[in-house]
């Protein structure tokens, strides 16, 4: 006949081993801020903002026609300025030491809320590095957009920015879920031991836990592996 087990008597099994969930739970979160902290490699962002318009001249007047064909010049420069020949003119530069597939990989170029702005993006592990490809890749940009597409203009927004606060990993966020996992794991092991422990234990209630009387107790009066002076025999 097996156990039955309500929320109740879960927490209550839960309660008795708080101790060791709260030893392996603080040390999962130990653990995870040093990984976080000190051994997972930190990432550093740069990023630049280029406005794209459907008109060679700036200050005509702009109309509904030029905003989707602007937003469209937008899309089909996110794809040049991630070309093969922009990746290997910038990995040619003698300050950058990373390949192509590497430059490819770290680079971002997408529509801004699918509007005229563009945004370029760089995550490196260097905040120098990262700023000094980013603006590069504006120069490179521009220049391109001006020899491969023949209409409108594009124009600087924002310059390259520089940050020496990591982008990644989220320590705190890495942390909380670090300790979030080793709790559920400490608690899972030891419901799972409890519930696949089918012996009868000299404390449990036969009469509510497996609806059945109990007529009498045989006690090991040698028993020398219990502190008490009796013991149950098994």
């Amino acid at each position: 006949m097996e156990k039955e087990y309500d929320l109740l008597s879960l927490i209550n099994i839960l309660l008795r081993h708080i101790i060791a969930i709260i030893v392996v739970t603080v040390m999962a979160a130990c653990i995870t801020y040093f990984i976080a902290s000190q051994i997972i490699t930190k990432q550093y962002s740069s990023s630049a903002k280029l406005y794209v318009e459907n008109k060679a001249v700036s200050g005509e007047a702009t109309t509904v026609n030029d905003i989707t064909v602007a937003q469209k010049l937008v899309n089909t420069c996110s794809i040049i300025f991630k070309s093969d020949s922009i990746m290997n003119e910038l990995a040619s530069d003698s300050a950058i030491e990373y390949t192509p597939q590497q430059l490819n990989s770290m680079i971002t170029v997408s529509s801004i809320n699918s509007t005229e702005v563009m945004e370029i993006k760089v995550v490196c592990n260097d905040p120098v590095m990262a700023n000094y490809i980013a603006s590069f890749m504006v120069d490179l940009c521009m220049e391109k957009y001006r020899e491969i597409i023949a209409s409108g203009s594009i124009t600087v927004v924002d310059e390259a920015s520089y940050s020496e606060e990591p982008t990644s990993p989220n320590i705190p966020l890495t942390t909380l879920f670090g300790t979030f996992v080793g709790f559920v794991f400490i608690c899972g092991c030891i419901l799972a031991k409890e519930l696949l422990d089918k012996r009868v234990k000299p404390g449990d209630d036969l009469v509510e836990m497996y609806n059945i009387p109990v007529f009498a107790d045989i006690m090991d009066f040698e028993s020398k592996t219990t502190k008490t002076k009796y013991a149950y025999k098994q």
